[in-house]
């Protein structure tokens, strides 16, 4: 039940991605928050941000873009 939970997978991801040596394995649970929640501007947007932080720049971007979407059509 947990795991089909949208906000948990960001928050446990969000620990993941502060931890240096866990951080690639955030993007996993950034990728199920979104696949749970395809609107979670939150999650593409700290997905853009772990990215970025392993060097997968263009992944990044496309994460960012995301966000900026999805946050836009949630106002």
């Amino acid at each position: 039940m947990l795991e089909h939970n949208s906000r948990i997978q960001f928050y446990y991801a969000y620990l993941l991605a502060n931890s240096e040596n866990l951080r690639r394995y955030s993007l996993y649970a950034y990728n199920k928050a979104i696949k749970i929640e395809t609107n979670f501007y939150e999650a593409w947007n700290n997905q853009g941000y772990a990215l970025s932080n392993l060097g997968r720049n263009e992944e990044a971007i496309t994460s960012f873009d995301q966000a900026r979407l999805f946050e836009h059509q949630a106002w």
